[in-house]
């Protein structure tokens, strides 16, 4: 399973064995957009979005964000995996297109 310590290798690595390309690993992620993490689950606390309610593209635009600023706002967190994403170019790619066209990602997502 994916390790919230997990560089752009590990993801390829572990989502690759199930036939996932770099986009849909990605996509994949956005499901992040929803939900927290739980400290007891992961050692790890906070949701990724303003909104963990609500599915849309807020994740992209946050990890955006977060890794232009160097830091989550208060109550909410970025991963070194999620990180990873902006730190490998093909990833990152990927990630602006979606944090820009949310109707792209969600057709990706479905």
């Amino acid at each position: 399973h994916p390790s919230a310590e997990g560089d752009a290798g590990h993801l390829r690595q572990v989502f690759g064995r199930m036939g996932c390309t770099d986009r849909e690993i990605v996509a994949l992620s956005g499901a992040h957009a929803v939900g927290r993490c739980r400290k007891e689950r992961s050692g790890y606390e906070g949701a990724w979005t303003d909104d963990p309610y609500t599915f849309d593209n807020s994740y992209f635009t946050k990890l955006i964000e977060v890794h232009k600023s160097g830091k989550a706002a208060e109550g909410q967190l970025m991963l070194p995996s999620d990180l990873a994403l902006m730190n490998d170019p093909i990833f990152a790619a990927h990630v602006r297109v979606y944090a820009e066209y949310e109707d792209i990602f969600r057709a990706d997502f479905a």
